[in-house]
């Protein structure tokens, strides 16, 4: 077994690795369309991507959940076109997300997650720790948010 192996407990070499995930890509590509044409018609839909390296290149990872399915888009970049692959050009439903400006105009309805809301309110907190007004935010932030069960779903 080799310990350079892109997966380490295997013994593939980098291109064995990529012909393999080419292969998978390939082979579940109709799953991976379906699973995306019922998210575009889901009520609501949750959507977020991150950053990540391969090597010294950057790149997105989305994910794009509802209910009953979850997709992820590996590899790709950040802007509005990759939401749009998967969602359309206008999701119709309730998109929840960060802030990011991409998902501005990508739903009809939007609503902020509420995670999100809450790490800027305690990053105020901290940045400004003898301002009141940031402590009474997050406290009836918090209070709103633990009253709706929001926080137990999340």
């Amino acid at each position: 077994m080799r310990s350079d192996g892109i997966f380490h407990s295997l013994d593939l070499s980098k291109s064995q690795a990529n012909a393999l995930l080419n292969q998978l890509s390939s082979d579940w590509q109709q799953e991976y369309d379906t699973i995306a044409e019922l998210l575009a018609q889901q009520l609501v839909i949750y959507v977020d991507e991150t950053d990540w390296q391969v090597g010294k290149e950057g790149c997105y990872t989305w994910v794009f959940s509802a209910a009953m399915h979850v997709l992820f888009r590996y590899g790709v970049g950040r802007g509005k076109a990759e939401a749009q692959a998967i969602l359309g050009e206008q999701f119709s439903g309730i998109g929840v997300s960060d802030d990011y400006a991409v998902y501005k105009y990508l739903f009809r309805e939007h609503q902020l997650c509420w995670a999100h809301l809450l790490r800027k309110a305690i990053k105020l907190m901290l940045q400004h720790p003898h301002d009141n007004h940031y402590h009474q935010f997050f406290d009836e932030l918090y209070d709103l948010i633990s009253t709706s069960g929001a926080l137990a779903a999340g």
